[in-house]
């Protein structure tokens, strides 16, 4: 089982650190920014709230590996849709206020009811 201590070598970027056996079974959860335990959980929708949360508290941009699911959280669950600019990190080419893939897997799911 993990513990604070075993964060070791891990990335800058906001992550959560499960305690337990397996991400759905864990007894606790960490969220650690800049390798550091930051924010604590007890359920793994709870973790993933507060990580999504932290990018905005301490005003960090989404990771490329990351972005398209966190921007979807941001803009089709929390609803969180600003008139210009996004979170993801800018790496060249077109710049879209908002990812075609997220616009239009937001766009389909409008058909359901949540």
């Amino acid at each position: 089982m993990a513990s604070d201590d075993d964060l070791g070598d891990l990335p800058s970027c906001p992550f959560i650190c499960a305690k337990g056996w397996t991400f759905l079974t864990a007894n606790s959860y960490t969220i650690c920014v800049d390798t550091h335990p930051v924010l604590h959980a007890s359920k793994p929708d709870e973790a993933f709230k507060l990580l999504f949360f932290a990018h905005f508290a301490f005003n960090i941009q989404y990771q490329k590996e990351t972005s398209l699911c966190l921007e979807f959280t941001q803009r089709a669950i929390a609803g969180i849709n600003p008139a210009r600019g996004t979170k993801v990190q800018k790496n060249g080419g077109k710049q879209h206020c908002l990812s075609p893939r997220v616009a239009a897997l937001a766009t389909a799911l409008k058909d359901y009811d949540f």
